[in-house]
């Protein structure tokens, strides 16, 4: 069985491509984690004839016990956009960070595991610190 992640939007060089191709040929089942990631991989490749299924991403949280009085250290002052999530290269912040001075009524909120090298990228002069 194969799980594909949908990595498809930006073109694959080649011999990623061809990596990508080599593990098509040997599933004999396919999971996507989303429709549009099912499409696309059809759009983009020679998929095989084999079941496939897509199971989306889930919450593994059962039990939130959110205190009535809970109020957030900072909230945006404006409309934001919003990630929630590892700070991993893959996720390509850095393209929201850029994009922002493009986006002036809008703030950016990034939440979730910031102790990665990718935090330092991101801190830039312009940005509040939303600890």
């Amino acid at each position: 069985m194969c799980i594909l992640q949908h990595k498809l939007r930006r073109i694959l060089p080649a011999q990623q491509r061809d990596r990508f191709n080599l593990k098509l040929e040997r599933c004999t089942a396919i999971v996507y984690i989303s429709e549009f990631a099912k499409k696309d991989t059809h759009a983009h490749f020679k998929v095989p004839n084999v079941p496939q299924y897509v199971i989306y991403n889930g919450n593994t949280i059962t039990d939130i016990d959110i205190p009535k009085s809970f109020a957030p250290k900072q909230l945006p002052k404006q409309k934001f956009l919003f990630s929630i999530g590892a700070f991993s290269e893959r996720k390509n912040f850095m393209s929201l960070v850029r994009m922002l001075p493009l986006l002036p009524d809008y703030d950016l909120v990034l939440s979730g595991n910031n102790t990665t090298h990718i935090r330092q990228q991101i801190r830039m002069p312009w940005l509040k610190n939303w600890e």
